[in-house]
């Protein structure tokens, strides 16, 4: 299906629009999902965007945490592979993703689940202000006053702060993902992708914050009791292929494959 429509108006019926549950290769998977993010990319931080998104059961919801989160991994994990079949899988189980591989016999099924590894209510005080003031520090520290009923009043900080200090607060954010998905029993077959933000920092190895990522992960992420048969950790901007060396693969031992 290709989407046309460069005006969704309203973004939930636009996307209930489109049978996302319909098995399609990495390369049909991709296209659908970035002509569907050209679409939806004006209403991003608008009023009805981020109410759509605040709804615990909407597709506009759904869109940012499970399809387009499986778009980037496809673009990075299966470009070029054309045995490869992906569908996206919505409900209360404990996978958001199907991978089906008929290139075996019988054909090979993994689950992906995917978290992000970010402070939401933050983020959702950040929009706000971003909505009001038509700009926003990206890392500036965040308070708020009062409440949404009797009106409250969000201030961001454009403060200095070291390179060091992000770095740790966002290898901590990944820990904390990882965290909520430990103890859990999800099986060899499934593979946790745990996207974060790497906007200003972990798009190149400049301050030695890639390097600090793979040894983070290694001593105080793959420890923890994770039931999974592959771990990646990726930045949601930039060249996917350039995040090569923030992904990380977990054998039944636990041995980092590169």
């Amino acid at each position: 299906m290709h989407v046309k429509n460069n005006d969704p108006g309203d973004p939930e019926t636009f996307l209930q629009s489109i049978d996302w549950e319909t098995e399609r290769t990495p390369k049909e998977f991709v296209e659908l999902a970035e002509q569907t993010h050209k679409s939806l990319k004006p209403l991003a931080h608008t009023e009805i965007g981020w109410k759509r998104y605040l709804s615990k059961n909407g597709f506009y919801k759904k869109f940012w945490e499970e399809i387009y989160p499986l778009h980037f991994f496809a673009r990075h994990y299966f470009t070029g592979k054309t045995d490869i079949r992906l569908r996206p899988v919505f409900g209360k189980q404990n996978y958001d993703a199907l991978v089906t591989d008929y290139s075996t016999s019988p054909p090979t099924v993994t689950k992906l689940e995917f978290t992000q590894a970010v402070d939401g209510y933050e983020e959702q005080l950040r929009h706000e202000h971003l909505r009001e003031h038509g700009s926003v520090n990206a890392w500036g520290k965040v308070t708020v006053t009062g409440t949404k009923n009797t009106g409250h009043q969000i201030e961001v900080e454009d403060e200095c702060f070291s390179v060091d200090e992000k770095v740790e607060e966002q290898l901590l954010r990944i820990k904390d993902a990882a965290l909520n998905k430990s103890g859990k029993p999800y099986g060899k077959d499934t593979w946790l992708i745990i996207f974060f933000s790497n906007w200003t920092y972990f798009m190149t190895d400049e301050w030695g914050e890639i390097t600090k990522l793979r040894d983070f992960v290694r001593r105080k992420v793959l420890p923890l009791k994770l039931d999974f048969g592959k771990l990646f950790v990726l930045g949601f901007y930039g060249e996917p292929r350039k995040l090569a060396p923030d992904t990380f693969g977990l054998n039944p031992t636990g041995k980092i494959l590169f």
